[in-house]
C-alpha cells in the first residue's frame, strides 16, 4: 500500500513539473525518497505574512501644561506572527510616567519608543506621558508624533482662556476631537498670546477748528482733532484744494506727514489705549471780498474715521458782517459782528463745508 501511495505522488510530482505541451510524451522521473520527502515539506511549509503586526487605532486624550501636554493614550494593536516583534508606537522626546499592562516592556529603536509583542493576537497598550515641545513665535510646538493609524484621535483639555490649540492639517470633528492626516505625522500647536478682543474702529471724538479769511480771500485754518484707537493706523486727511500745510503735531511733536497728490496727508498713529491729538494748521484762498457785498465759500478737511462732531469758529475781515449761510453745517449761538460759531454733528468721510453771504455795513447806510 505505502509503495502505490509513494507511486502515485511521483507521478503527480513528474506530471506537474513536466510543461503543459509535452504532458503525452513525458516519463517517469525517480528520485530518492529522501529528497521526495524534503520536497513535501517545502510545499506543505506555509508563506510568511506580509506584516507581523498592524496598529488599528490610536486615542489621544491631552491636556495643556507649562511647557507640556500631559496625557495618556490608548493603542489597539492585531498581532499577526508567532516570533517577538517590536512595534514602534511613539517618538523619543516624550517622558513616558506609565504602561498598561506593566509587563509589556518598552523598548527605544531608532529614535522611536515601542513594545515587544510576544504572541499573536489582539494587543491593548496605555501609555501614560507627557509630550514635550518648544515654543517658537510665539505659539508652543509639540515634538512631532510619526504616522499613527488612519483611526486616530486626539482630544486637546486645558487650554488657557483667550488661547487655541490645533493640529494642522487635521480634519475637527463635531465632538471636537483632532483627526490627524493618515499616514502624516503630527504636531500639537498652542498659540501662547493671549487672543485679542477685537478692536473698535477709530473714532475722532472730538473736534475744532477756526478759519480766518481776509479780504483778498487767503485763509489760514487751525484744527484740533482727538482720536480714540487702539491699534497703530494710518490716519488720513484730505485737505481743501489747494492747501498748504503749515505746521502738524502728533500728541504735543511736530511731525511731517506724508502728502498725496491728491491734497491728503498721511499720519501713523502708534497703538494705544489713550486718545490721540492731532494739531494742524494749512493755508488756503478763495474768493475775494467785494466793495459792497457777496459770498465765499470754505471748507474743513475730511477724514475716513468718523468725526462726532465738529465745531468751528469761522471769522470775517472786520469790515465785514455775515447775512446769510448755507451748506452742512449748523449755526450756534454766541457770534459776534464778524464770527461766526458754526457745528457739524456725525461727519463720516466728508467734510463741513459752508456759503456765507456776507455784506460792508458802511455802503449801506443813507446818505
Amino acid at each position: 500500500m505505502k509503495r502505490i501511495l509513494f507511486l502515485l505522488l511521483l507521478m503527480a510530482a513528474a506530471v506537474a513539473a513536466a510543461p503543459a505541451g509535452d504532458l503525452e510524451t513525458a516519463g517517469m522521473v525517480s528520485l530518492p525518497l529522501a529528497e521526495f520527502q524534503k520536497l513535501i515539506g517545502l510545499a506543505s511549509k506555509a508563506r510568511p505574512l506580509p506584516l507581523d503586526h498592524a496598529i488599528t487605532r490610536s486615542a489621544w486624550k491631552l491636556s495643556v501644561q507649562s511647557g507640556s501636554a500631559v496625557g495618556r493614550v490608548d493603542f489597539q494593536i492585531e498581532v499577526f506572527g508567532d516570533a517577538p516583534c517590536l512595534i514602534p508606537l511613539l517618538p523619543a522626546g516624550v517622558s513616558v510616567r506609565g504602561i498598561s499592562p506593566a509587563e509589556a516592556p518598552l523598548v527605544l529603536k531608532d529614535g522611536r519608543l515601542g513594545v515587544i509583542a510576544k504572541a499573536p493576537g489582539p494587543l491593548a497598550i496605555a501609555i501614560d506621558l507627557a509630550l514635550g515641545g518648544a515654543a517658537e513665535n510665539g505659539r508652543w510646538v509639540s515634538v512631532p508624533v510619526p504616522p499613527g493609524p488612519a483611526l486616530t484621535a486626539v482630544e486637546v483639555n486645558g487650554i488657557p482662556e483667550g488661547r487655541v490649540a490645533e493640529i494642522p492639517g487635521a480634519s475637527v470633528g463635531a465632538e471636537g476631537l483632532f483627526h490627524p492626516a493618515a499616514g502624516s505625522s503630527w504636531s500639537l500647536v498652542v498659540n501662547t498670546r493671549d487672543t485679542p478682543a477685537p478692536s473698535l474702529p477709530p473714532v475722532v471724538t472730538a473736534a475744532s477748528a477756526e478759519s480766518k479769511v481776509v479780504a483778498d480771500g487767503s485763509t489760514l485754518t487751525s484744527a484740533r482733532l482727538s482720536i480714540r484707537h487702539q491699534e497703530a493706523f494710518d490716519l488720513e486727511m484730505t485737505l481743501p484744494a489747494g492747501s498748504q500745510l503749515i505746521s502738524c503735531q502728533l500728541n504735543g511733536r511736530a511731525i511731517l506727514p506724508a502728502r498725496r497728490a491728491d491734497d491728503t496727508i498721511v499720519m501713523r498713529l502708534p497703538e494705544s489705549d489713550k486718545a490721540a491729538v492731532v494739531e494742524l494748521a494749512f493755508t488756503g484762498t478763495t474768493s475775494a471780498f467785494q466793495p459792497v457785498r457777496g459770498d465765499f465759500q470754505i471748507a474743513l478737511p475730511s477724514t475716513p474715521p468718523l468725526v462726532e462732531r465738529w465745531d468751528w469758529r469761522l471769522i470775517l475781515p472786520a469790515a465785514y458782517e455775515p447775512v446769510a449761510i448755507e451748506g452742512n453745517v449748523e449755526l450756534q449761538p454766541g457770534g459776534s459782528r464778524n464770527v461766526i460759531p458754526l457745528a457739524k454733528e456725525i461727519t463720516h468721510g466728508g467734510a463741513p463745508s459752508v456759503r456765507v453771504f456776507y455784506e460792508k455795513p458802511e455802503t449801506n447806510k443813507p446818505q
